[in-house]
């Protein structure tokens, strides 16, 4: 779908418009709907944005949701330690930064950081960064494979490089990864999805159910926001 489809769909929405919600808590959605409020500890069911939003983030584009539920999902085996620094050259190559000087040179502070704040001196943590990058870079998967034994990343410092390496690909790609994925950082990323399952991540299929209501665009994110009282469940899709 291209803009100026998804633009005619999302001006002239009705109760025959198919709508679709990427999300990492389709159980949850499931057993008790769309929850806007945080109701736990965990996140909130649906919301489009901040806790005090009442309205729910959607698209008619299924090819925008199902890169989302797809990013969605890598996260979260990222947090369960499904995916490592092994899967990297492939997640880049799949994701394609649009500009991939200005990717690994935003990442070279955060890796360094990642390894001084585990406990490595800062000189060490330096050297490592730019041995580990440069070998990415160049894009030989034995030198990449071979260099990753020789810095001996520990599990934690290569879980947190992996986790700040894949949110950095959604500042660098677009319309493959939502928002509020991007926005959590490394350490919430790990520390909310850690607590949800890959199984869990899906794509809500939504109608509109009563029309009597304000609808916000986001033409940037191809979304429109509905509050959840005007919409009806119809399906579930797993990823």
């Amino acid at each position: 779908m291209n803009f100026k489809e998804w633009l005619r769909q999302t001006i002239n929405l009705s109760k025959t418009t198919k709508l679709y919600h990427a999300t990492p808590y389709m159980m949850e959605i499931e057993n008790s709907g769309f929850k806007t409020k945080r109701i736990t500890n965990i996140s909130t069911f649906g919301s489009a944005g901040a806790n005090d939003e009442d309205t729910i983030s959607l698209t008619p584009n299924f090819e925008n949701a199902r890169n989302y539920a797809e990013a969605i999902k890598l996260v979260v085996e990222i947090a369960h330690n499904i995916k490592n620094l092994h899967d990297l050259p492939e997640i880049i190559k799949k994701y394609k930064p649009f500009n991939i000087k200005y990717y690994y040179e935003q990442l070279f502070h955060e890796v360094r950081d990642i390894l001084s704040s585990n406990g490595k001196e800062y000189k060490i943590s330096v050297e490592l960064t730019e041995m580990f990058l440069d070998s990415l870079q160049k894009g030989n998967w034995q030198s990449y494979l071979n260099t990753l034994k020789d810095v001996q990343f520990t599990q934690k410092e290569s879980q947190e490089i992996l986790m700040s390496m894949t949110l950095a690909l959604g500042t660098t790609t677009q319309g493959r990864f939502p928002w509020f994925l991007i926005k959590e950082g490394r350490l919430n990323a790990i520390n909310i999805f850690k607590k949800t399952s890959p199984s869990n991540v899906g794509i809500i299929q939504t109608f509109i159910k009563d029309q009597d209501f304000e609808t916000e665009y986001l033409v940037g994110e191809q979304e429109v926001r509905i509050p959840p009282e005007n919409l009806e469940i119809y399906g579930f899709i797993h990823i």
